[in-house]
């Protein structure tokens, strides 16, 4: 073995580690959120009900939930162990990713050069340590493209690439974005295996003709997709800016809203170095799969891109999210790896420059403090106010009462408080993008005009350094008396818990 091949193999190995301890790092940090709470309790049903329930929340098809329940019946619910399942997917991706390469036709150095990227990239860690389907989708995705870009070459493999197809729609609906994109390079570059379009996708879409029954059945019940997704934004200028920061962003990432949207002094450099290698790469125009293959990336990346934004347009309601476009994120680092090695004169200066600003985004990382997120909270605060005699707990928005409800849901039931949520009570508000899952009722929802019980704690949220949004004024014209209080101070904003009683003096 030559000096130069030891050297390739210790810096792929040494990006291996970079790879899975990046997406090890910080894993237990935070409690689940949200997403990921709904994520488990759609796991915890039984194998005859968990098609319903999913179906009844209508955005994501429900492969992802079928693996989980299995991996929790294997490897229990501890929180370790539920992100693991998507860190575990996510190191199973290099594997088509090092096939795709290949496929491709590129050489150690430039897979390498593209593994630093995606191995680096701060989206692809966040999505990883989520539990939710985007490592599935990115790693089914990939396979896929292998497969596909496979079948353009030799012919062989389709039955291959139509059951992967079907786990790719099964996995999230932007799978068919994939598929378009297959397509769309078949028409380009292939017209004469046109036929094979309907093994590619419509195989897919038989097979996922009983998932769309169930979730038109669900819908018929009442079900509104736009509850799901009626806060999403139509894309503009700034959404496609902001995607195209999160393609190139190492190790950054936005975690609550209230943190900036990139680190701009690294990612702008890197998405202009990136822009210019590829413009630079593609003004060469050959159109041509035997020639140049990058052309198949760009469709990989372009196609995704444009249908989540023409659907976001033209839809009831928008779908833009670059979580859902995690699977543009491989393809345009092959492509931005691809034009940086076409460039013998400036290679070396976009390879080094690259290196030197992924160094300076992990520095920058590791010097970072990171906002504490308000919703690890609700637990906390909910133990700290309870006593062995359970007292009902009333929140005013859905976030709380599910995150609290999902961390008392295994308590003693006699010891276990019943969590209560008002609608529409005076000083308080609630965010629209949460709301409680569809066809559960473990939480009590009722109006603000209800009778309440003779003693409750209150959990709420208000602003960083007043009070101006607040029930107790509300409970107070009720004859409530405030008996003890708790506050988390988060800076942005302040979590706290009032203990009331009918009756009760003032402490």
């Amino acid at each position: 073995m030559s000096r130069t091949d030891v050297l390739r193999l210790t810096a792929f190995v040494a990006l291996i580690a970079v790879y899975i301890a990046a997406r090890i790092w910080g894993l237990t940090a935070t409690c689940l959120w949200f997403d990921e709470i709904f994520s488990v309790h759609a796991a915890e049903h039984s194998w005859n009900d968990i098609w319903r329930f999913v179906a009844l929340d209508l955005i994501h098809p429900p492969l992802f939930y079928v693996l989980l329940k299995g991996w929790i019946a294997v490897c229990g619910e501890s929180l370790w162990s539920l992100r693991s399942l998507p860190v575990l997917i996510s190191i199973v991706a290099i594997i088509p990713f090092l096939l795709l390469c290949k496929e491709f036709k590129f050489d150690r150095w430039k897979t390498i050069f593209a593994f630093l990227l995606i191995a680096s990239n701060g989206p692809l860690i966040k999505y990883s340590q989520e539990v939710r389907m985007y490592s599935l989708l990115m790693c089914i995705a990939l396979f896929s493209l292998w497969l596909f870009t496979r079948y353009i070459r030799t012919g062989k493999g389709i039955a291959a690439l139509a059951v992967i197809n079907i786990l790719l729609v099964y996995s999230h609906y932007f799978g068919w974005f994939v598929v378009a994109s297959e397509c769309a390079g078949l028409l380009i570059f292939q017209r004469s295996k046109w036929r094979a379009m309907f093994s590619l996708a419509g195989i897919p879409a038989l097979a996922f003709l009983p998932w769309l029954a169930a979730v038109m059945n669900a819908a018929s019940s009442g079900a509104d997709v736009s509850q799901n997704i009626g806060w999403m934004n139509r894309p503009g200028i700034v959404d496609i800016f902001t995607l195209f920061l999160g393609l190139v962003e190492p190790f950054y990432f936005k975690a609550i809203s209230i943190e900036q949207i990139s680190f701009f002094y690294i990612s702008i450099p890197l998405l202009l170095i990136a822009l210019t290698s590829i413009a630079i790469s593609l003004s060469n125009f050959r159109l041509s799969f035997g020639e140049d293959k990058k052309y198949l990336l760009l469709i990989f990346v372009l196609v995704p891109i444009f249908s989540a934004f023409c659907l976001s347009w033209i839809l009831p309601n928008s779908i833009w999210g670059s979580r859902h476009l995690i699977v543009i994120f491989v393809p345009f680092a092959m492509l931005f790896a691809s034009s940086v090695f076409e460039s013998a004169k400036l290679k070396p200066i976009m390879v080094a420059s690259v290196i030197v600003l992924i160094i300076g985004a992990f520095a920058f990382q590791l010097g970072r403090r990171k906002a504490d997120v308000i919703w690890c909270g609700f637990e906390p605060l909910t133990r700290e106010l309870e006593s062995t005699r359970p007292v009902p707990v009333v929140v005013f928005e859905d976030l709380a009462a599910y995150h609290i409800w999902f961390a008392l849901r295994n308590d003693p039931v006699e010891t276990r408080p019943p969590v209560i949520k008002l609608t529409g009570f005076s000083g308080t508000n609630e965010d629209k993008a949460y709301f409680l899952p569809r066809g559960s009722d473990d939480v009590q929802v009722i109006e603000s005009k209800a009778v309440l019980p003779d003693e409750v704690v209150a959990i709420y949220r208000t602003g960083k350094s007043d009070d101006h949004e607040t029930p107790l004024p509300e409970f107070e014209r009720r004859g409530y008396q405030l008996v003890d209080n708790q506050t988390i101070d988060f800076g942005y904003q302040r979590l706290k818990a009032a203990r009331l009683k009918i009756g009760k003096p003032n402490l």
